[in-house]
């Protein structure tokens, strides 16, 4: 047998005795052991273990019991709300996450079924209640765009992960899946985007979405199955249509590819505010059907969802860099052939528009804003590839000269429309409304860069302002206004408004 040196270090031993050559070159100690088995460590007996297991489980809900002791002393920040200013301010808290506000006394997005589902809801018994990590999301939106209650959003915020924590990890057994926990990972998306925390919004809609489809979200029309509630039945579709809307804003906002492919999806478009709040039976259709114009009517939302899917689209079709051998064809270049597709279902889309989201008649509904914009918005970016192919092809004058006309209407357009907001800080809680406005800004500083127009300036100046009015409680505005201040000067435009973006510590440190 080797010696224990030599054994030790798995190295060859010629076992010679009394001392082999390894441990007499190395003056080691050199010892035979006496069996050849090794000797075993003490084995830890069962006891042991369980104690051992014990005493972590005990430290583990030692843990978990302080964070439900934190969450309920804070109960009541939500419930009920401090005034009436705040209960109002959630009624306005439309984002990309809404599906049809036109009530401007719902306190929740319209994927919520009832009045049950209301916050104040006091009075109500506890299986009619939201559950709380919901009702602190929803609470947290509110706080964000009223001033008074603002910094309470960022503590809302961290409740709510604390209590759908708590939800998911419950007595450490496997819980289902709920549709609430889609909705919720959906606001929570929706917050961490205004927040501008990106990624984390990116992770939480994604969580939303495989929850979505786990529940079969995705394919609730498909064959006759069993009868079903009608009013759950229409929340499911809105709950999927919202998740299916923030997923397409994904691309054009971000450059991240979309989750959702069309072709899995079979749910029917989403029923008017009427009929959902009624609970009657509407007649809609699936999203290939409207956009071939096979349905001649659809709610509001479903105007929405098209609005977002076509921007989906054009964003999809920009950042393409498929090689196409006929791309200076303008009648069979693939690129060109997009282009004429999606800029004809958007001439379609404003034209068929529902009435209540037809403007002007339609101005104080935040939802035809929002989806009046997003279309213009599109109809920029869409132009905008059309002007750079243009060029870089080298194309003929009529072709260019036709999309910077094209490009400068929407943003008139979307100057026009925000011009017309009454509700500021409500219509710019959605970050890509935003978004939406340095778009034609960057309309604005290109035409006042060729012409030295001053309507171009004055209009650059005006939508300046908004940022800045909203920066405050906006970090996104406040990031955009920055940039925006940044541009005008670099193109020599003087104005009071860039001195007073220069005072931001974020302008002072390059930290936009």
């Amino acid at each position: 047998m080797s010696c224990m040196s030599c054994r030790d270090q798995k190295l060859k031993c010629d076992r010679s005795q009394p001392r082999c050559s390894r441990c007499t070159k190395r003056n080691d100690k050199c010892t035979y052991p006496t069996t050849r088995r090794r000797q075993a460590e003490p084995r830890r007996t069962i006891p042991e273990l369980e104690t051992r297991l014990a005493s972590l489980e005990s430290i583990v809900k030692s843990s978990r019991d302080d964070r439900l002791r934190r969450t309920s002393k804070n109960d009541d920040i939500i419930e009920p709300f401090p005034d009436e200013s705040t209960h109002d301010a959630a009624s306005r808290a439309h984002s990309p996450l809404d599906c049809e506000a036109e009530t401007e006394s719902s306190a929740l997005p319209s994927f919520e079924t009832s009045p049950s589902r209301q916050i104040p809801d006091a009075g109500l018994s506890s299986n009619m209640r939201p559950p709380m990590y919901l009702r602190y999301i929803i609470a947290a939106l509110a706080a964000s765009i009223v001033e008074n209650y603002h910094s309470l959003a960022l503590t809302l915020y961290h409740q709510a992960k604390l209590c759908i924590e708590e939800e998911e990890l419950k007595d450490f057994s496997p819980q289902p899946v709920t549709l609430a926990q889609a909705q919720f990972w959906c606001l929570m998306a929706n917050f961490e985007a205004q927040q501008m925390l990106f990624s984390r919004a990116s992770t939480s809609l994604s969580r939303s979405l495989r929850i979505a489809q786990m529940l079969r979200l995705h394919q609730l029309d498909i064959g006759d199955g069993e009868p079903k509630n009608r009013p759950e039945l229409e929340e499911a579709r809105r709950t999927w249509w919202v998740i299916f809307c923030s997923d397409r804003f994904v691309l054009g906002s971000t450059g991240w590819p979309a989750m959702i492919n069309d072709d899995d999806t079979s749910t029917f478009l989403p029923a008017s505010e009427e009929a959902f709040e009624s609970g009657v039976g509407e007649s809609t259709g699936f999203l290939g059907n409207v956009l071939q114009a096979r349905c001649n009517k659809y709610s509001s939302f479903a105007g929405r969802v098209l609005a977002a899917h076509l921007f989906y689209q054009s964003a999809k079709h920009v950042s393409s860099h498929v090689l196409d051998e006929h791309a200076t064809d303008i009648r069979n270049g693939s690129f060109w052939m997009r282009h004429t597709m999606i800029d004809n279902d958007l001439a379609t889309l404003l034209m068929r528009l529902p009435e209540n989201l037809q403007l002007p008649r339609s101005l104080q509904c935040q939802n035809a804003l929002f989806t009046n914009i997003i279309i213009h918005t599109t109809i920029i970016c869409l132009n905008r590839a059309a002007i750079r192919e243009t060029r870089r092809l080298a194309l003929p004058s009529l072709l260019l000269n036709r999309s910077q006309a094209r490009l400068l209407s929407a943003a008139e357009e979307i100057f026009n429309i925000l011009r017309e907001i009454s509700e500021v800080d409500a219509a710019f809680s959605n970050p890509l409304l935003m978004y939406s406005a340095y778009v034609a800004s960057s309309v604005y500083l290109d035409k006042s860069i060729a012409e030295r127009e001053r309507q171009a300036e004055f209009n650059l100046t005006y939508l300046l302002h908004i940022m800045i009015a909203l920066s405050k409680t906006n970090p996104i505005a406040r990031s955009l206004a920055i940039q925006l201040a940044e541009d005008m000067k670099n193109v020599g435009i003087d104005s009071s408004a860039i001195e007073t973006v220069k005072c931001y510590p974020q302008y002072r440190f390059g930290l936009y």
